[in-house]
């Protein structure tokens, strides 16, 4: 997908993508990093979007099938379905606070989301943070990133526990990569 037609998807549905260009390569690298993937991890990824990041962590799993990605844009379930490159990921369009838990089996050993909570309501923020908490085991990871500079409502979630924040300035717009474990 050219930055061109990310963009004009992303202001058509500017509220579920969150962005006006994709992730950068730094970005993904410090999302893939702070992941800390081995070959037999099991990702359910959020908000993939064009899947420029999911292209990044595939090639540390052993098998593309490890990894879940739930995006509720349907261009986007479109791209992430016909691109060669993401064959053998499963696909789910829908949003994951509408998903029931156990249609994730096998449960994920990380979360990787690109979901813009900010532009979400609050209602919506805290359905998926809860879904988040049931879908992963004490210890796992939640990564997450966000444009906002204040990370105030990733503090506050019950359940998980705010390991670290890392700004990441080689990006449109500069983004900060949160690691939140499970409690």
């Amino acid at each position: 997908m050219s930055p061109l037609a990310f963009l004009h998807t992303a202001l058509r549905h500017f509220q579920t993508t969150g962005s006006v260009a994709p992730s950068s390569r730094y970005l993904c690298r410090h999302i893939v990093a702070s992941a800390q993937l081995t070959p037999d991890s099991r990702v359910l990824e959020v908000g993939p979007g064009n899947g420029v990041i999911t292209r990044h962590y595939l090639p540390h799993l052993s098998d593309p099938a490890q990894a879940t990605l739930v995006e509720i844009n349907p261009v986007f379930c479109g791209i992430l379905r016909r691109d060669p490159a993401l064959r053998g990921a499963h696909v789910i369009g829908a949003g994951v606070e509408t998903l029931p838990a156990d249609s994730l089996e096998p449960a994920a050993d990380v979360i990787i989301s690109s979901v813009p909570f900010y532009s979400l309501p609050p209602s919506v923020r805290e359905d998926i943070s809860q879904q988040y908490a049931r879908l992963l085991r004490p210890g796992q990871l939640w990564v997450q990133y966000t444009y906002s500079p204040n990370p105030g409502f990733f503090r506050r979630q019950p359940g998980f526990h705010l390991v670290s924040s890392h700004l990441v300035l080689r990006n449109v717009p500069p983004a900060r990569v949160l690691v939140l474990r499970r409690t």
